[in-house]
């Protein structure tokens, strides 16, 4: 559902897109730039290549193309985001996006059935957002995310609960392995207003350690 506000957006911007004649919506529109993005990458690939081949000096061209390298994924995070509704927190005070992707998340431990769903992933410096995955009504749409769950990394608001030698208690916790199924990891939220197990199963043992990696450094941060 969207908001009244939103509503009267959708309905301008359709309205206008009528006027003009357009075929193009505005968010096909908007990802032009980000596509532009990637062309310059190829570009300063193929300068750096023949400027080193001249014998140039290339320090100024190395660093701009490690640039182009880093902006792209970042933009792709943010439009990411951006697709999730229903979230009725404040995503700026979830900390800077660390990783973001698609898994099969199963309600509930290890134990029971594995009803892998596919969902959505955005993790955060503070939480991991878990969203249902809705594909895109046309061929060349986007998808939409819906909130689902939400596990908190650490504190809340500055409070943080200690432990028995005054540290500081991580609320989400990692588990790397479930028995026979090496794509598979397990997050579970100790925070007692929001008890919860998830079982993720990622693509491949490759994006498995992907998450692995992100999640631990992080929980690794917080404490």
């Amino acid at each position: 559902m969207h908001s009244p506000t939103q509503h009267i957006q959708f309905q301008f911007f359709a309205e206008t897109k009528q006027q003009l004649g357009h075929k193009v919506a505005l968010c096909d529109l908007l990802i032009k730039p980000v596509q532009r993005i990637t062309k310059y990458q190829m570009m300063l690939s193929d300068i750096l290549k023949y400027s080193q081949r001249a014998g140039d000096k290339c320090d100024v061209l190395e660093k701009a193309l490690e640039v182009m390298k880093v902006v792209p994924k970042a933009c792709d995070d943010m439009m990411q985001v951006g697709r999730l509704q229903n979230f009725e927190g404040n995503l700026n005070a979830q900390g800077r996006l660390l990783f973001q992707g698609t898994l099969q998340i199963s309600d509930g431990g290890p134990n029971l059935p594995f009803r892998g769903k596919e969902r959505r992933v955005f993790l955060f410096e503070q939480s991991a957002i878990i969203a249902d995955c809705i594909p895109p009504r046309k061929e060349y749409g986007n998808p939409t995310y819906i909130f689902k769950n939400q596990i908190m990394v650490g504190g809340v608001g500055g409070r943080w609960e200690l432990d028995s030698y005054g540290l500081q208690v991580n609320k989400m916790v990692l588990d790397e392995n479930v028995p026979d199924e090496p794509t598979r990891f397990i997050l579970t939220s100790n925070d007692p207003t929001q008890p919860a197990v998830f079982v993720a199963q990622a693509s491949s043992m490759d994006d498995k350690q992907k998450w692995l990696e992100k999640i631990s450094a992080q929980l690794d941060q917080q404490k």
